[in-house]
């Protein structure tokens, strides 16, 4: 029964994947020509594992899709330097347009202020603006470029930025994490309860009491001795290899993949995940692992859902009352 049971998700989610990379390729070859090279941005430097997912969902399609890589910079060591005219501008993908994380958003901002000659796309984001005045001044630096291509996840950003951010190019795509299908398996991982995947920071929405002696972590807690690791290459990036983005990039990769593969193992070791991290939905669909996914503190979550997910058999959303 087990194995009829996990046979069927495996082929529920080739399905699911198969027509969700499909869009997105077709999406990505419209806003990056083949052929003309790219320069990928802000990709992250930090421990969050759902941005290391998108991170190495992105990779997998530079890869894969055979595009010429210029370089691969995250926002505190791009130089700024000139790029050949008709390299593509990628700014990395995910949750931080608008104004909860100001720093990328600004960083973000410089770059399309200082490539005005070339394309630049923004890879899929989630767009949430908290103050009308930062929206406008954002979309006054946006609109003013002139071959900008925004990707959004959901049907609330794309409405943002048709309203918006009018002097863009905006498309509805799944998130670059898709590209990570299938992740291999590693050794069996034998089910044992529920995990409960729960956001700690400024995105948490109120959560729901949790069973007594339930496992509750969040990204951090899932990575062991590589919290350390990771945490000096932080450091690193931000003192001693600036000179040396390649390498960094390099290690960075490996170091990210191990991280999402120690997640992985954990998810495939449950019964059923409980989570409030989107990408924490979107690893448990990858898997094929059954879960429920609660909304974080503004929509994210169940806008991405309703969007792309809600066709699957083994993944829930628990409607909630965060704010869309």
């Amino acid at each position: 029964m087990a194995y009829s049971a996990r046979a069927a998700r495996h082929a529920e989610c080739d399905a699911h994947w198969q027509r969700l990379c499909g869009h997105l390729t077709a999406a990505l070859d419209r806003a990056v020509p083949p052929g003309r090279p790219v320069a990928y941005l802000d990709y992250p430097v930090h421990r969050n594992l759902g941005d290391l997912l998108i991170y190495l969902g992105t990779c997998a399609w530079l890869d894969t899709s055979r595009r010429t890589v210029a370089g691969c910079w995250n926002k505190d060591n791009f130089p700024g330097l000139p790029l050949a005219k008709d390299t593509v501008v990628l700014l990395h993908g995910g949750g931080n347009f608008g104004d909860i994380y100001p720093a990328h958003q600004r960083f973000r901002e410089s770059v399309v202020a200082a490539y005005p000659g070339h394309r630049v796309v923004i890879l899929p984001q989630s767009i949430q603006f908290q103050d009308a005045a930062s929206q406008a001044a954002s979309a006054a630096v946006l609109n003013g470029h002139g071959d900008l291509h925004l990707l959004v996840r959901d049907r609330t950003s794309l409405a943002v930025a048709r309203s918006a951010f009018i002097g863009t190019t905006s498309t509805l795509v799944p998130d670059m994490a898709s590209f990570l299908y299938p992740i291999p398996e590693e050794g069996d991982a034998a089910p044992g309860g529920d995990l409960y995947l729960l956001r700690r920071d400024r995105e948490a929405a109120a959560e729901a009491a949790q069973p007594a002696g339930a496992a509750v972590v969040d990204w951090i807690d899932l990575l062991g001795p590589l919290a350390w690791r990771l945490r000096l290459l932080q450091l690193a990036n931000l003192t001693l290899v600036r000179r040396r983005p390649v390498a960094f990039e390099r290690v960075w990769r490996r170091q990210s993949a191990a991280a999402v593969a120690r997640a992985a193992a954990a998810f495939r070791g449950a019964d059923r995940v409980v989570t409030s991290r989107l990408h924490g939905h979107i690893l448990a669909c990858l898997l094929g692992v059954p879960h429920v996914l609660r909304d974080n503190s503004y929509g994210k979550n169940s806008r991405y859902f309703h969007a792309w997910s809600s066709d699957l058999s083994f993944a829930r959303m628990e409607e909630g009352d965060a704010a869309g």
